[in-house]
């Protein structure tokens, strides 16, 4: 009679299904951790910068502010100047209109030798006539130096308190273009309240909170500009248009002052509706004459719609990139372009794309806060 051999539990055989099971975990990390290491998508090349670069940046920087702080109580200084000598002026002035007007009435009373009274009056003559244009010059002067300290503005905008925060945006260029995103995205930061706030009338959307502080930016960058200088300004969902129909294709002066409150006036009519196409707003770019020396682009999200591609229910975030990056490509060499973003759920990589395209075009990013301008 054959003898029954013991069975042993933890043999040979549960050792080989004990580390097939291990070594089917290990593969699973290992293809998780080799999709999730990998390195997102890149925009542009970003050049880095050494520690050097970034020491030489912020001593720059701050010798800047020095020298405006400078110039700015230089130019107060000043102010209080002339304002001491108009009012010296204008004292002056209205004692020697006291004094003809004193003289006149004792000539007619006869009550002084009329030749020389009258001689007399006519030097106080020419003292007025001289202090009037000391005074108006006086006034001149103090107005320009003032207009000086205001930073050379064709127009001011008053907000809420101080909103004059420090923004990194270079707005000193000869040209400046701003690309106003005009999308439906533009309603809200939340995609429900887009949908919900897209279908209601015109008069709502233009009130959306958030479309209303990006048209105040808008505002605000205008007053901005240097007096010296030119703009344009061009709104983008579905296709790309001159917020003034009339001026497309040409630069507005920054001292025109009609111009100004032509462009406003058609800023505050504009209404966000449809989807979001950065290809047409990078390619007019190219179609300006002279091109623009500085950009800066407002939007809220990576675009939905690329070139020659009709509106879609759903885009996947891939292809957002990817329109992205072709429309990215449309952008003329040396143009650095300022990016005012305003994020917007569901679309974390918005924010990487466009800080990657300001830095690498030599260009400012930031995200506003709800208060600004």
């Amino acid at each position: 009679m054959k003898r029954r051999r013991n069975t042993d539990v933890f043999g040979l055989s549960f050792l080989d299904c004990i580390c097939c099971g291990f070594g089917a975990v290990i593969l699973l990390f290992v293809i998780v951790n080799s999709r999730t290491d990998e390195p997102p998508t890149t925009v542009l090349d970003v050049p880095k910068m050494t520690e050097a670069e970034r020491k030489r940046e912020e001593d720059l920087t701050k010798l800047r502010i020095q020298q405006t702080q400078r110039e700015i109580g230089q130019l107060k200084d000043d102010i209080a100047v002339l304002d001491v000598r108009l009012a010296d002026a204008t004292k002056h002035r209205d004692a020697v209109i006291e004094r003809i007007a004193a003289l006149e009435q004792q000539i007619n009373a006869g009550s002084t030798t009329a030749t020389t009274s009258q001689a007399e009056v006519e030097k106080l003559k020419d003292d007025l006539r001289a202090l009037e244009v000391e005074i108006k010059q006086l006034r001149a002067a103090i107005r320009v130096t003032q207009e000086k300290q205001d930073g050379d503005r064709v127009r001011a905008m008053v907000g809420d308190g101080y909103r004059h925060y420090l923004t990194g945006l270079s707005l000193s260029g000869q040209r400046t273009l701003i690309l106003l995103d005009c999308s439906a995205s533009m309603l809200s930061d939340r995609i429900v309240d887009i949908i919900r706030r897209r279908n209601r009338d015109a008069s709502s959307r233009r009130n959306a909170p958030k479309w209303k502080q990006a048209v105040a930016a808008v505002d605000w960058l205008l007053t901005e500009l240097p007096i010296d200088g030119q703009f344009q300004l061009y709104g983008f969902n579905e296709k790309a248009f001159p917020v003034v129909a009339s001026s497309d294709g040409t630069w507005l002066n920054a001292n025109d002052k009609s111009a100004h409150d032509t462009v406003t006036a058609a800023l505050y009519e504009i209404v966000p509706e449809d989807g979001t196409n950065l290809h047409s707003a990078m390619e007019l770019i190219s179609t300006l004459s002279p091109l623009p020396d500085n950009i800066v682009l407002i939007a809220d999200g990576l675009p939905t719609i690329g070139k020659g591609i009709s509106v879609q229910r759903t885009v996947s975030g891939k292809r957002r990139a990817h329109h992205f990056q072709e429309a990215v490509k449309l952008l003329p060499r040396g143009l650095p372009v300022n990016v005012i973003l305003y994020q917007m759920e569901g679309d974390p990589q918005a924010a990487a794309a466009y800080w990657a395209l300001a830095r690498a075009s030599r260009g400012s990013f930031f995200c506003p806060s709800r208060d600004w301008p």
